[in-house]
C-alpha cells in the first residue's frame, strides 16, 4: 500500500532533527517541505554526509579507553530479550496522554 501525501510529508519531516544537527538546514525549516525534500534527494544520492560526532570524555571514561581504538576494542554490547526490554520501560502505570518524542513498546 503506497503512502499518502500527508504521511510522506510526516516521514520527510523526520529528518528535520538530524538535517540540523549537521548543518545541512536551518531549525526555522521545518515546515519548508521542499528545502527538506532536497536534502533527502541529495541524501540518498551520497551527496551529503553526516558528521561524526566527537568521541565525549564521559564515553571513554565508561570503558577506561583512551583513545576511539582502545574505546572500539574494550566496548561490550549486552544483548536482551524482547521481556527484558519491557522489563526496562516503565510499567504498570496509566498513560493519559502519549508524547510525540516517545513510542511504547
Amino acid at each position: 500500500m503506497p503512502a499518502t501525501p500527508r504521511q510522506n510529508k510526516k516521514i520527510l519531516r523526520h529528518l528535520h532533527p538530524p538535517a540540523v544537527a549537521n548543518g545541512w538546514l536551518a531549525r526555522d525549516q521545518e515546515t519548508d517541505d521542499e528545502t527538506i525534500r532536497s536534502v533527502w534527494l541529495k541524501l540518498a544520492a551520497g551527496e551529503l554526509q553526516a558528521m561524526r560526532q566527537p568521541l565525549s570524555s564521559e564515553n571513554q571514561e565508561i570503558v577506561g579507553a583512551k583513545n576511539l581504538e582502545e574505546l572500539r576494542s574494550k566496548a561490550n554490547f549486552a544483548r536482551i530479550t524482547a521481556g527484558g526490554l519491557k522489563e526496562s520501560h516503565t510499567h504498570d502505570i496509566t498513560i493519559t496522554e502519549e508524547p510525540v518524542s516517545y513510542q511504547s513498546v
